[in-house]
């Protein structure tokens, strides 16, 4: 059995599972862990020792995959630069009006330039600058819309140094310049 389990790691690991849930194993396995649940009454830790035994399996199935040339460093199974890769737009988001740059969100996610800059294209499909002018520009059709402010304020709370790169960025982005904008919303 020992041998023909070495050869055939992945199936002794589903014979071993299905022996668990099926209650084909000892009277003690049954009592525990099948009969337990099939009453309804479930002991003291057993979902504990339910969850141990998928943490055991999916452990013996990742080490067997790694035998076979499955990389645990992947994109998909680092968590921590995704999660952080994921709340920096949020943090975009939140510090729009502080002169951002791309330099900086790359040292706040703990990479390099050219790493943040080709791990935030393949998620969102457009660069992080470009996400930092659509969100500004948001920004500033926002108070054009619902406000009085003129464009210099405007310009300050969407994180431009100046009055002239946001209508720039913003022409370019909308085909409009900020004041047609929001001449055009006050007649609509």
């Amino acid at each position: 059995c020992n041998v023909w389990c070495r050869d055939h790691e992945e199936t002794c690991i589903v014979v071993f599972f299905v022996f668990i849930l099926k209650g084909t194993g000892t009277r003690e396995i049954k009592q525990e862990w099948i009969v337990g649940s099939v009453r309804g009454v479930k002991k003291t830790g057993y979902d504990l020792v339910i969850r141990a035994l998928l943490y055991q399996i999916t452990t013996a199935m990742i080490r067997i995959w790694m035998k076979r040339g499955f990389s645990v460093r992947c994109a998909a199974y680092q968590s921590d630069l995704f999660s952080s890769m994921d709340s920096i737009t949020s943090y975009i988001d939140k510090h729009i009006r502080d002169g951002l740059r791309v330099d900086q969100l790359a040292q706040l996610c703990g990479m390099s330039y050219s790493g943040f800059s080709k791990k935030f294209r393949d998620l969102y499909g457009i660069t992080c600058k470009d996400y930092i002018i659509r969100v500004r520009v948001a920004k500033a059709e926002h108070y054009l819309r619902f406000t009085n402010e003129d464009l210099t304020f405007v310009s300050q709370e969407t994180g431009y140094a100046d009055c002239s790169h946001m209508i720039k960025e913003f022409k370019q982005l909308k085909g409009i310049t900020p004041a047609q904008y929001r001449k055009n919303c006050r007649e609509n």
